[in-house]
């Protein structure tokens, strides 16, 4: 299992960004209204594009249902501030006065595991940014399609790798319980004592010393052997 497991982690691709997340917000950031206000659905935009942007990097969204919140492009409410490292569970702060100014800045890590834990918060995955998204300078943000162009990956031969081993653990499965059954019937121990007591019936049929001597008239010379 442990190595079908290993096998799948080929999947996950890595890929380089030319900028931080928070240089990408920046970008993000003067597609909008520089002195505000900015809506609750453009800061969804926002933070979903550079959230999908970078999600290869582990970045996502913070799930909100209570209080002030801002629509993902889905529909899905987060929170209007954050982005979140997924494997971290770190948050940071992105937006002061958002809805306002909303002026760009980052602020923690943030630990956020006991909130995402006790529900009151998750872990959202970005979607694909909508077609009315603005996106400012493309040559400065890398367009999100990136992600899906630099993985060409044939996923057959790893197919057929994990049928071979899941063949392989199959007949070990089956070899275990045939062991297992012979233990609880006894036939391995009786196998066992069989063999132990033919080598002892092989070693008693042989001689194991001999004792001799050499007559020569008035003396008598002793001779022992013993073989081994």
């Amino acid at each position: 299992m442990k190595a079908l497991l290993c096998l799948l982690c080929i999947l996950i691709p890595t890929v380089g960004f030319a900028q931080s997340p928070l240089e990408t917000l920046r970008e993000v950031r003067k597609a909008y209204p520089a002195a505000g206000p900015v809506t609750p659905v453009q800061i969804g935009e926002m933070l979903n594009f550079v959230a999908w942007t970078h999600r290869a990097e582990g970045w996502r969204l913070l799930g909100k249902k209570d209080g002030n919140t801002c629509p993902m492009p889905d529909g899905t409410p987060i929170s209007c501030d954050y982005l979140v490292h997924s494997a971290t569970l770190e948050g940071f702060d992105v937006f002061v006065d958002a809805g306002g100014a909303t002026t760009v800045h980052w602020s923690g890590p943030e630990p956020l595991s006991q909130m995402i834990a006790s529900g009151r918060r998750t872990v959202v995955m970005p979607v694909v940014p909508t077609s009315g998204t603005p996106v400012p300078n493309p040559g400065n943000v890398h367009d999100p399609g990136d992600v899906h162009d630099v993985v060409n990956f044939d996923p057959q031969p790893l197919l057929n790798a994990i049928a071979a081993l899941q063949a392989k653990l199959t007949l070990l499965e089956r070899q275990l319980a045939v062991l297992d059954s012979r233990i609880a019937n006894g036939e391995l121990f009786a196998d066992r004592l069989g063999q132990s007591f033919l080598q002892h019936k092989m070693q008693d049929s042989h001689p194991t010393g001999c004792e001799a001597g050499l007559n020569f008239g008035a003396f008598r010379i002793p001779v022992s052997c013993q073989v081994k």
